[in-house]
């Protein structure tokens, strides 16, 4: 019977192992997608800011909008 619980005890502790490097490789995978996603998002972001369509866009965002005659709006040459 002791042996019986020594094997137990050690198929208990290598399946908890598994589990947690299994946790452990899900994490490291999710943060290695969402960095990815992020990059890509980074990078249209910056190629729409270069664009002639940024220009476009931001002055039908500001035409769409109700502005009193003492409204300022700033821009960045960037």
């Amino acid at each position: 019977q002791k042996s019986v619980r020594e094997i137990e005890s050690k198929y208990r502790r290598m399946l908890a192992l598994a589990e947690q490097k299994c946790r452990m490789d899900a994490l490291r995978h999710r943060e290695e997608l969402s960095k990815a996603i992020f990059d890509d998002v980074e990078r249209e972001l910056m190629l729409f800011t270069e664009s002639d369509k940024y220009e476009e866009y931001l002055i039908r965002l500001v035409s769409a909008e109700e502005l009193s005659e003492d409204a300022v709006i700033f821009l960045s040459q960037k």
